[in-house]
């Protein structure tokens, strides 16, 4: 099936484009240790400033792409990679607008500028770009079925991570990792 195999194509871009490791390992360990972070510490609530530092997260994976193009020489030749770029940057300084005016409200800038679509939405333009991997229905279909996945493996991480106390309740009101 050729969706299966753009997963496939997605999955491996890192492995078969290794240029773009030295911007995915900081993208990953970033989405690892939060997620590790707020598993644990689920207590703690995310606020405006952390929204506001994930919209530009954005910005810079917008940077390194146009930056990549431009070494390579394609950035006023791939229009569709140099479109694609400039808009992910475009979204970032949306996001770090409204972040920081606080202009919408914070419930609904909790589900666009958290952690998993904005680092999900870095994360694949940097494969997208790097990679060449055509921009259609089947990649768009191949995204969300690692989307799927990639949800997944977050879920597990929460599970695995034993929550720590919170200064909110008493230590015996902690619940019990689930096993």
């Amino acid at each position: 099936m050729i969706i299966i195999e753009r997963l496939i194509e997605i999955i491996k871009a890192p492995v078969n484009f290794p240029e773009m490791i030295w911007v995915l390992a900081p993208l990953v360990v970033s989405i690892l240790l939060t997620e590790f972070y707020f598993s644990r510490y689920r207590y703690e609530e995310r606020g405006w400033e952390y929204f506001f530092g994930n919209s530009m997260i954005l910005i810079f994976v917008s940077l390194n792409l146009l930056s990549y193009l431009y070494k390579n020489d394609v950035l006023n030749v791939d229009i569709v990679s140099t479109s694609f770029s400039i808009s992910i940057g475009i979204i970032g300084i949306i996001l770090l607008i409204l972040n920081f005016f606080h202009i919408l409200p914070e419930t609904l800038i909790f589900g666009i500028s958290n952690n998993m679509p904005i680092n999900f939405l870095a994360y694949m333009a940097v494969i997208l770009v790097y990679s060449g991997i055509v921009v259609d229905y089947t990649t768009t279909f191949a995204s969300l079925i690692f989307l799927i996945i990639w949800s997944v493996i977050m879920g597990i991480i929460h599970k695995l991570i034993p929550r720590a106390w919170s200064p909110n309740i008493s230590k015996e009101e902690v619940p019990e990792p689930d096993k």
